[in-house]
């Protein structure tokens, strides 16, 4: 009876002692910074990270030339063998600006950049850029009418080799439209997409774009009238033509990322502008949109990225403060939003642009840029694990 007795309090002490271990073990799970370069001027601000089925990661943004009079596009690559950031030259615009805002890579020798440039004469144009496995190419896109200005790809999303959209907008001399164009494999090519605001000097952007399936696409972003009260614009892509979905709200705001699990379940965030500006949260359950409560620190904060991995565990990041202004991440475990604790990068904190999973880890990793009350910004990336 008692070598009975020996063994289950035995078995109990074993069980209770892998339970702690595994509790200490999820909580250990924290956000770190990890050392990224800047450009040859010391300063860069990243907007953007995809990952590569293998674990090879890019992320793109910019950084300040000519003491801060222009842009030039940044772009970084992690290899999942050496683990080091490394700047990689891009195609740059002698006389003018350029800048990156999103990256999708489908293996080591196909990812994709797009974002704009700027002419001699001032003018935006769209940047599309294309990673063939040794360098950066720039690859001829379409420019929506004639003498149109202000163009801009935001952002981009693949279904495959032969079928990836980017999304933005562009000045048409009248209102800001909204731009969306196709890759087909062998040339990108303008896709009609409706406008909400028509009036002269009002305001369409697209500010994100993800694809489930040829058939299943979301883009938002915003939409504003002449007078700035912007609110937030979805659209959805049917196989057949865009559509604007409806969300009734009274709030003004703009949404800066999509991220879909499936068809009935989407996030979209970004920024209310009520007070001094809160984190913004809709979500999609298949037939409405609506708002899903997020905390906030009673500063000015927003949403910049997003990425759903499960039903029950969302990622979101940005920012939180104005001048002294601090990382941002919040996690859905699927049943409210919370704030997980993000390390101030410098003494003038940071803000974060974009996450995304690493596949052949499972860790997450955030982009940004820190030291943020400054004309120098530095590129800033973070690793939870």
């Amino acid at each position: 009876m008692k070598r009975k007795s020996f063994w289950f309090i035995a078995l109990l002490l074993c069980l209770l002692t892998l339970s702690m271990s595994g509790t200490a073990h999820a909580a250990a799970r924290q956000w770190k910074v990890v050392p990224s370069p800047n450009s040859a001027e010391n300063n860069g601000s990243l907007s953007s990270i995809a990952f590569t089925p293998e674990g090879n990661a890019w992320s793109v943004g910019y950084a300040y030339t000519d003491g801060g009079q222009h842009f030039q596009s940044l772009a970084l690559y992690r290899s999942a063998r050496d683990q080091q950031w490394k700047v990689v030259p891009t195609p740059q615009f002698a006389g003018g600006s350029s800048v990156l805002s999103s990256v999708v890579a489908l293996s080591e020798n196909n990812a994709w950049a797009v974002g704009s440039y700027t002419t001699a004469s001032g003018q935006n144009q769209p940047l599309v850029l294309h990673w063939d496995g040794s360098s950066w190419q720039r690859v001829k896109s379409p420019t929506p009418g004639q003498g149109s200005t202000g163009t801009e790809l935001n952002s981009i999303t693949a279904i495959s080799a032969n079928n990836i959209w980017a999304a933005g907008s562009y000045f048409d001399g009248t209102y800001t439209r909204t731009l969306v164009e196709h890759w087909d494999g062998k040339a990108w090519q303008l896709v009609q997409s409706p406008n909400v605001e028509t009036a002269q000097d009002s305001t369409n952007k697209f500010r994100s774009i993800v694809a489930r399936s040829a058939k299943d696409i979301w883009a938002v972003g915003e939409a504003a009238p002449p007078i700035p009260n912007s609110k937030p614009m979805l659209q959805h892509w049917d196989g057949k033509k865009w559509q604007v979905v409806p969300y009734k709200t009274t709030e003004s705001g703009r949404l800066l990322s999509v991220t879909a699990l499936s068809k009935n379940d989407v996030w979209a965030v970004g920024q209310t502008y009520q007070g001094p500006g809160e984190p913004l949260t809709l979500h999609w359950d298949g037939k409405q949109w609506t708002r899903v409560e997020s905390p906030t620190r009673n500063e000015i904060s927003g949403l910049y990225g997003a990425v759903a991995l499960a039903k029950n565990d969302v990622w979101a990041v940005g920012f939180s403060g104005s001048f002294d202004g601090e990382t941002l991440a919040m996690h859905w475990d699927g049943k409210q939003w919370t704030i997980v604790e993000t390390p101030r990068p410098d003494e003038t904190g940071g803000s974060l642009h974009a996450v995304a999973l690493d596949p052949a880890t499972n860790n997450l990793w955030a982009v940004g840029f820190s030291n943020m009350n400054s004309i120098s910004p530095r590129t800033l990336t973070m690793l939870y694990s």
